[in-house]
């Protein structure tokens, strides 16, 4: 294995290339057509099924990845014929930015408002549930020094299963709101219809608090922050060539893309950090990067329970390193015992300061935070092969592949006496990760998500591979096509549309009204079951409002049952749908439907009733809004005549 990838001799495509190819292929086309539920996973964890296919969005996000491809392509050629380090910046940058934009632009594929599905992996308790556990948090010493106990009665899994690093993250955004009202009512302002199109958020949470949700956007930013330090330390590692192309392949990996949003992704950026340190300390030899790197472990433990998976890379890198070069290691023998000082002193800094201030051992939280996810059931035999298996799924199945060919050659160099080189030394120390972390049985149910982190290791593992995609152009367009094509798969079969249903036709058996109600809505409808009851029975209404520009408040609607002489026989005031869609929330040229049924009592006077409908404002003492058009009278709507009849006897 190369440092910089060679032509193969005579520069055809070798076999096996062609044979990964075709097996990827096969692969993502058996998964779309769900030809076999074991491809989506085994007995313990499988995704399901949930194909929603919109062939317009579908095409549209494929011409987007495509035209990302051919671009991508051009910058990796241009970069290689010219001043390789100043152009290859230049690709690293595209890959940042569009990157960005892939993870946006593929949630259109399953929601018609991409912006919608991320926000909705920040502010649903079923989805992450940090920001949800931050809003209860009203004394940041208590949380912390209870932090076990509370961890441990988390009904939510994810947060039940992570320590307090997260929560803390929203709690600390909620009290910057705080400082910040303006900036907090333009934030709100402006997510104001993914706040009404979940209705608990309306009522059950403060503006502040509801403001800090678009720290969940900082989770694709971080992600995409990752290829810096993946190209920095891959050149080190692969040769520029190697390097640019995995860096700009990196973006479609289907992991980042499909899981934008929730923070798993957002640790991509902490592998590449730690990845680039540990080069740094183990072959340049700076000595303040052991230091850093057991720092930003620290770090990483306290958002997340994943990173001493990378505490076990970074021992099996550090091991394979000091073995390799244990001449120039024993011969400074003192150094190197200060250097993994350093690492540890680095590595217990986070959670020193926690047990110092609060007594909370990292111990504490780790039990309280795994001890359910230690009770699941789970086949340790179908672990062996699915937990790899659903890594390689959200990976990439040719990335997957290749990561496989990757570790055959460096079993092959070792066994003919080759040297170690940089790239199969970091082949070699993922390799031996990846089989101690699946052997060991730690990781239950699903893994595609939870081991994103891992990913920039196999997607550089991939690019390490002699003949593979940095050989060529050609050779890197046909990867990324296939894991493109992988990941529009995925966005369809995964997630189905969760776009809420904005109507913009009434119901053809109703009866039109057009009667206008101040200057922001027309009355277009209304449904009625009967045009005659008896003493204590219920009519069931049905409004339906167009909107003709926003409402700029909160109003009630009402709906009475009422004659001169008799009275009111019944009445219902109420916000749009009981509060749950107010008209604060109403989209221009939509419907919106609402049901008033009215009850009746059993001693209700028989007679003939009229049936008034209409808006008022209970922030301006009830005033009623202004009706013009059919019914229209006394700032109401009179819609029909109603006959309430006498019992049987």
């Amino acid at each position: 294995m190369r440092d910089e990838p060679l032509p193969d001799h005579n520069g055809r495509l070798p076999r096996w290339l062609l044979g990964i190819w075709a097996l990827a292929l096969l692969l993502t086309v058996a998964l779309a057509f769900d030809l076999s539920p074991w491809l989506r996973g085994d007995t313990d964890w499988r995704w399901s099924y949930l194909p929603y296919l919109a062939p317009a969005r579908v095409l549209a996000v494929g011409a987007a990845l495509t035209l990302y491809i051919a671009t991508a392509a051009q910058l990796w050629r241009w970069a290689l014929t010219g001043d390789v380090g100043r152009r290859a910046r230049w690709g690293v940058g595209f890959a940042a930015l569009a990157g960005l934009a892939i993870q946006i632009v593929v949630q259109f594929v399953s929601d018609a408002d991409p912006w919608r599905e991320v926000l909705l992996r920040t502010n649903s308790p079923f989805l992450a549930g940090f920001w949800n556990a931050a809003t209860d948090v009203t004394n940041v010493g208590d949380f912390l020094r209870h932090f076990p106990e509370i961890a441990a009665d988390y009904a939510v899994p994810h947060i039940q299963r992570h320590p307090p690093g997260l929560i803390l993250y929203f709690v600390a955004l909620q009290r910057l709101f705080v400082q910040f009202p303006v900036a907090t009512a333009f934030v709100v302002d402006r997510l104001r219809l993914y706040r009404c199109e979940y209705w608990p958020l309306l009522y059950v949470v403060t503006d502040v608090q509801y403001a800090a949700t678009v720290g969940g956007f900082l989770s694709p930013l971080l992600n995409v922050l990752g290829v810096w330090p993946l190209y920095a330390v891959g050149r080190r590692i692969l040769g520029e060539r190697a390097a640019l192309a995995a860096t700009l392949l990196s973006p479609l990996a289907p992991g980042y893309v499909v899981w934008a949003g929730y923070w798993d992704q957002a640790f991509v950026l902490v592998t590449g950090i730690l990845l680039w340190l540990l080069y740094l300390a183990l072959v340049e030899r700076r000595h303040w990067a052991w230091w850093a790197a057991g720092a930003l472990l620290s770090v990483g433990t306290f958002f997340t329970h994943a990173m001493l998976v990378l505490i076990g890379f970074a021992g099996f890198y550090t091991l394979l390193h000091l073995w390799l070069a244990r001449e120039f290691w024993l011969a400074h023998w003192r150094q190197t015992l200060l250097n993994g000082t350093g690492f540890v002193i680095g590595l217990s800094s986070v959670w020193l300061t926690y047990w110092l201030a609060f007594g909370v051992t990292y111990l504490d939280v780790f039990r309280a935070n795994t001890t359910t996810h230690f009770e699941m059931a789970t086949t340790y035999l179908l672990r062996l092969f699915y937990n790899p298996y659903d890594f390689a799924l959200f990976l990439g199945y040719v990335l997957g592949l290749l990561a496989l060919v990757a570790l055959w050659q460096v079993g092959r160099a070792r066994a003919a006496r080759q040297p170690m080189s940089p790239a199969r030394t970091l082949v070699m120390a993922f390799g031996l990760t990846m089989a101690a972390l699946v052997v060991s049985g730690s990781s239950r149910a699903e893994v595609g998500r939870v081991w994103v982190f891992l990913m920039p290791l196999a997607v550089l593992s991939a690019f390490a591979v002699e003949g593979g995609p940095a050989h060529s152009t050609g050779r890197w367009v046909a990867t990324a096509a296939i894991v493109a094509l992988q990941l529009i798969v995925l966005q369809v079969i995964v997630f189905t549309d969760r776009a809420v249903n904005h109507v913009y036709e009434m119901s053809a058996s109703a009866t039109p009204v057009g009667t206008r109600v101040g200057d922001f809505a027309e009355l277009a409808g209304y449904e009625v079951n009967t045009g005659q009851l008896r003493p204590g029975d219920m009519l069931n209404l049905t409004l339906y409002w167009r909107v003709l520009r926003p409402p700029p408040g909160d109003y009630t609607v009402f709906a009475h049952l009422y004659a001169k002489e008799l009275g009111v026989a019944a009445l219902r005031d109420s916000p749009p749908r009981d509060g749950q869609y107010p008209t604060s929330c109403w989209q221009l040229g939509e419907i919106v439907s609402h049901n008033a049924p009215l009850a009746t009592t059993p001693d209700t006077a028989p007679g003939v009733y009229e049936l008034i409908v209409g808006l008022y404002d209970p922030a301006a003492k009830n005033q009623r809004f202004a009706t013009i058009g059919p019914g229209a009278r006394d700032l109401s709507i009179v819609l029909t005549e109603i006959q309430i009849v006498p019992n049987q006897p």
